[in-house]
């Protein structure tokens, strides 16, 4: 069976953060996280009143399209 386009994407991706958890020791990530900014509320930004509520996300290209 051969892989596509998206399986040879999770590979790299997998590759990667094994990298960095071999490169960064984890108590310095939880420092990051504790002193990052809270995360932004979804439901908040589609609730919230005015005419438009959009959330989007462009993408140069789809893994899944094989592009």
């Amino acid at each position: 069976m051969s892989e596509t386009v998206l399986d040879k994407i999770v590979a790299a991706k997998r590759r990667e953060i094994a990298d960095c958890r071999a490169r960064t020791p984890e108590a310095e990530l939880r420092k990051k996280l504790a002193d990052a900014p809270p995360p932004r509320d979804f439901f908040a930004a589609l609730a919230a009143p005015g005419p438009i509520r959009l959330i989007a996300e462009v993408k140069k290209a789809s893994p899944s399209a094989g592009v």
